[in-house]
């Protein structure tokens, strides 16, 4: 019976270590969700007093990604795009591509060549603006013509050609 009850009692022992061990470690794992939490906020604070993505993580011992990655559905990281160098602002800007207006277009991306005025115009067409905004851009392609007589000219003549070639294509086929 002796024997019973002295493995009863380690046992019992085992267990109670086993529960200590338990709490241990969830009271170490607490303490560290805490310190993310803390982390993150310091890390978003450094960013928004101007530290790069790299400084942040030396400071904390991760790399450039995961700050990248832990700050972004916080939503602080920036959405600001990068400002253009002034030397490279002559090749930034490029004309709208509507005939006529001769705004220039200040953003590097490739896909976008209308002003904002035009923009619309490309994606609705003409017939969906209202009279106002047509009777503004009539009187500033007019102004634009009057002034660039030669242009307007060699805008003309483009389109002309390329009305005649693609009634070529179309016959030949």
């Amino acid at each position: 019976m002796n024997s019973r009850i002295a493995a009863f009692r380690a046992l019992d022992r085992a267990q109670r270590a086993l529960e200590d061990a338990r709490s241990a470690l969830e009271k170490a794992a607490q303490p560290r969700e805490t310190s993310r939490a803390s982390w993150v906020a310091e890390a978003g604070k450094m960013q928004r007093e101007g530290s790069t993505l790299r400084a942040i993580g030396d400071q904390f011992g991760v790399s450039r990604q995961r700050v990248q990655q832990v700050l972004a559905p916080t939503g602080r990281l920036p959405r600001a795009p990068r400002p253009i160098d002034p030397g490279r602002l002559a090749h930034a800007t490029k004309p709208c591509g509507f005939s006529g207006c001769s705004e220039l277009i200040g953003s590097t991306k490739m896909t976008r060549r209308f002003c904002p005025a035009h923009v619309g115009c490309y994606r609705k067409g003409r017939a969906a603006w209202p009279p106002e905004r047509k009777a503004k851009h009539d009187a500033l392609t007019r102004r634009w013509r009057l002034e660039h007589p030669e242009r307007d000219l060699e805008i003309s003549r483009k389109a002309q050609r390329a009305y005649r070639e693609r009634q070529r294509a179309k016959a030949a086929s």
